[in-house]
C-alpha cells in the first residue's frame, strides 16, 4: 500500500474508481454467499417442518389405534392424504412402508355386524399395528435429527 502511495497510484482518480469497484464487487460476492446460505437453511427448515407434521399426524393416528383398537375410514383417508403429500420428502422405501401401514389399518375397520372371533382378530391386528410406532420412530429419526 505504501509502495502504491509513493508511485502516485492514489493521485489518479481513475485508479481510485477501479479500486472502489473491486471493493464493491467483493462485497457483492460476500452478500450473495450469505443470502445463499440463508436460503439453503430456510429450505432445510421448511422440509423439516413438513416432515415433522407428517410424523406427528401418523404418530397421533397410531396412538388412536392403540387406544381405541379400531379406526374409521375417514381417519385413514385423512392420514393417507398427508402421507401422499409428503411422499416426496421421504425416501421411496420409507413412503412405501407408510402406505403399506395405512393399507393394513383398513383391516381393523369394524364391520357393522362382527362376531366375537372377528373382534379378537381385529384387536390382535390393531395391537400389531400400534407396535409399529417404534418402526415409525426409526424411520423418522434420520429425517428429524438436527444437524
Amino acid at each position: 500500500m505504501l509502495l502504491a502511495w509513493k508511485a502516485g497510484f492514489f493521485e489518479n482518480p481513475m485508479n481510485m474508481v477501479s479500486l472502489a469497484a473491486v471493493f464493491v464487487s467483493a462485497a457483492a460476492v460476500i452478500i450473495a454467499f450469505l443470502q445463499w446460505r440463508v436460503a439453503a437453511n430456510k429450505f432445510k427448515f421448511d422440509v423439516y417442518e413438513k416432515r415433522l407434521a407428517v410424523y406427528n399426524d401418523i404418530h397421533l393416528f397410531l396412538h388412536s389405534i392403540g387406544q381405541h383398537k379400531y379406526t374409521l375410514d375417514p381417519e385413514i383417508a385423512n392420514v393417507f392424504m398427508k402421507v401422499n403429500e409428503a411422499k416426496f420428502l421421504l425416501r421411496p422405501e420409507d413412503s412405501a412402508y407408510l402406505f403399506k401401514l395405512l393399507f393394513r389399518c383398513k383391516t381393523i375397520i369394524p364391520p357393522a355386524d362382527s362376531n366375537p372371533e372377528e373382534y379378537k382378530e381385529r384387536m390382535a391386528r390393531a395391537r400389531a399395528i400400534y407396535k409399529e410406532i417404534h418402526v415409525l420412530d426409526d424411520i423418522f429419526i434420520k429425517y428429524l435429527s438436527v444437524k
